[in-house]
């Protein structure tokens, strides 16, 4: 029979919490996370242990351990969290007491797993290529000597793992088995079976398993919540500030929520400025998921609830489950060949049948208009639409044949710009001197892209969109413009069914080349860019986050260039009247706002974290310019400074860029 201790670590008024320790059976490494949880709740953690021999199992221990809860509290509703190992044991608590007619009301796991015997086989493959891969780069530059001894043992190391994959380990003798291997014995014997109600996973950020725990649970629990702490299994009781934001993520879970806007952040890129957007959304008070490829970090950060792969083979059907099991209010494309896969995806469902009808619905209130969507991905109709609107704009067309380009230098001889409909990043755009160097550049941006190319990029960046684009035959639509000399300059701008609800302006200080994109601005208010937002806004009926290209010339007038019909990388900044787009945003679809949020930047100057710091880690607008380092998401930092150093620049830690921008 199992021992089981019981202790009151924190007498409280409010609802009591029960709390299972982890396999070392000790109630003392809860007491951090215990302390830091807000308000007054009273906290009984449960340790315990196995005995060796017996016939313990995880689901008798957990009768036990209810026995106990229930003695103490005779009816619920009753609140169950469980560390580690305790995970397992919370988790069948929850059963028997639902079992029983009880109520129970949250049920957590604080980075909790389940033996690899029970991993879904390609989970269990991809987590054991990881670890070995991680493992093996650590051996990367350590003398020879050394390098073959652990290389030795990691592959010791992993023959026991693929070992294990068939039996249980073997925990010797009783007379020297610990509690702790009696408990791994105990949880390598439990199967994971279904659980259809609310469960919140706490995981680490960074994993020690070599898989992401929610992967691994998903499938036995369907209504999983996620909530990422930054650290590791470690982290999260033994040290303060680990425990710190595990108790600080704990007591959000506690709290009677709030109603607040869903949010689907979608990006076909691993660039971190989706992640950037999600955690600002999160801090005006929306409840966030996000779709990404692998290695995105909108699949690490703990801002994000819940997270969806976008699949290589079929983009568009993982973009449309992952809309429909979000559930979201407003879905927020990052880059542009995400919003052109939701307005095929807006095109493709059936508006005669319930699901049809629900997607199209939640698509036009997130982008607008459907009606305006060809507009929408024409550069040249949509300037052609501006100025006919008054506003001010370069001569633009579109060019289909290399003919075009002659005629245009016929009719506008000087400096002009060839550019692809849809491009991103300074990609895709040329600046011509004449009429001999644009054919060239027409037939060079006309080409499908490489077969090799658009391999390497599906192998190596899990990017299918260039094959996908090769096998189908497509080719761009590409634009001539007049060459306008002056400072580059945007708009991000928040809308809602055609109405402007707040712009951010800023000017291009500094920019990753001659044609990419900025990466530190200064927040203006220019009259030209608020009437071209208002008019383009208003005449194709836009939703959502979107943002304008200018060039503002020496006069100080601002030429508008292009529409960008997605989220903006300074879509999350605060405007220089003050106004925040993201919570203009929410209160737009009928929440309460929240307190609002201030910002000050000397002399109106951003350098965009990372973007600077990527360009230049020595840069000086680093020190005279407001750094917009997000201090309080720290592992997006992590994440950006980790692919920071697999640029090679000189490593940064995220410890001290965090206490350079503390409040």
């Amino acid at each position: 029979m199992c021992r089981l201790t019981a202790q009151e670590l924190r007498p409280g008024r409010d609802a009591a919490l029960f709390v299972f320790a982890g396999a070392g059976g000790e109630t003392d490494e809860l007491r951090p996370v215990v302390g830091g949880l807000s308000g007054d709740p009273r906290v009984v953690a449960l340790a315990l242990a196995a005995e060796p021999g017996s016939a313990d199992s995880i689901e008798t221990m957990a009768a036990a351990a209810v026995d106990v809860i229930r003695a103490d509290q005779p009816q619920g509703p009753y609140q169950l969290l469980g560390y580690s190992f305790g995970g397992l044991l919370a988790l069948e608590a929850a059963r028997l007491l639902t079992e029983a007619g009880e109520d129970v009301t949250f049920v957590g796991l604080m980075d909790s797993l389940f033996d690899q015997r029970h991993w879904p086989a390609g989970l269990f493959v991809r987590a054991t290529a990881s670890r070995a891969a991680h493992h093996a780069q650590g051996l990367v530059g350590q003398p020879p000597a050394l390098a073959l001894r652990e290389l030795s043992g990691r592959a010791a190391r992993l023959v026991r793992r693929l070992r294990g994959r068939r039996r249980a380990p073997d925990t010797g003798p009783s007379g020297v088995t610990t509690v702790q291997d009696a408990n791994f014995a105990v949880m390598a014997d439990w199967r994971p079976r279904v659980l259809d109600s609310p469960v919140t996973l706490f995981a680490a950020t960074e994993s020690d398993f070599g898989c992401d725990l929610a992967e691994l649970w998903r499938p036995w629990l369907p209504q999983l919540e996620v909530r990422r702490v930054w650290g590791n299994h470690l982290d999260l009781t033994q040290t303060p500030s680990g425990a710190a934001r595990l108790a600080r993520a704990v007591s959000s879970a506690l709290a009677a929520p709030a109603p607040k806007l869903r949010v689907l952040v979608a990006t076909t890129f691993r660039w971190p400025g989706a992640a950037r957007l999600a955690v600002d959304l999160h801090e005006v008070g929306c409840t966030v998921e996000g779709i990404g490829p692998r290695g995105s970090a909108l699949h690490e950060v703990s801002a994000v609830q819940r997270s969806y792969r976008l699949a290589l083979a079929d983009p568009i059907g993982s973009l449309r489950a992952a809309i429909e099991a979000s559930d979201a209010d407003l879905v927020v494309p990052f880059d542009d060949r995400t919003r052109y896969a939701l307005a095929r995806l807006h095109a493709s469902s059936d508006p005669r049948t319930e699901s049809g009808a629900r997607m199209r619905e939640r698509l036009e209130r997130s982008l607008g208009s459907p009606d305006k969507v060809a507009c929408v991905y024409s550069r040249a109709a949509v300037l052609a639409m501006a100025r006919s609107a008054g506003v001010l704009c370069p001569p633009t067309e579109t060019v289909r044949t290399a003919g075009d380009i002659t005629a245009w230098f016929e009719r506008n001889p000087g400096p002009a710009v060839l550019k692809t409909d849809g491009s991103w990043g300074g990609r895709g755009v040329a600046i011509l001197s004449g009429e001999a160097e644009g054919r060239r550049a027409w037939r060079e941006m006309r080409r499908r892209p490489p077969l090799t190319r658009a391999l390497k990029r599906l192998v190596v960046e899990g990017d299918p969109w260039p094959l996908r684009a090769r096998l189908a035959g497509t080719r761009p639509t590409l634009s001539i413009q007049t060459y306008v000399a002056g400072r580059p300059a945007n708009a991000a701008v928040a809308c809602f069914e055609g109405a402007s609800l707040g712009v951010v302006q800023a000017v291009v200080i500094e920019s990753d080349g001659p044609t990419g994109p900025s990466t530190v601005l200064q927040v203006v208010d220019n009259p030209d860019m608020s009437y071209a937002v208002k008019s383009i806004v208003s005449n194709l009926e836009l939703s959502g986050l979107c943002g304008l290209d200018f060039i503002v010339d020496d006069d100080g007038r601002a030429h508008l260039l292009e529409l960008n019909p997605r989220a903006t990388p300074t879509s999350h900044l605060i405007a220089a009247d003050g106004t925040d787009l993201l919570t203009a945003l929410r209160t737009a679809f009928g929440y309460e706002r929240p307190p609002a949020r201030t910002a000050c930047y000397s002399n109106g100057l951003v350098a965009l974290f990372p973007q600077e710091l990527l360009r230049d880690a020595a840069s000086p607008n680093l020190r005279v310019a407001h750094h917009d380092v997000p201090a309080y998401a720290p592992d997006l930092v992590a994440h950006a400074l980790g692919a920071r150093r697999g640029r090679r620049r000189t490593p940064l830690t995220p410890t001290g860029l965090l206490e350079a921008h503390s409040p």
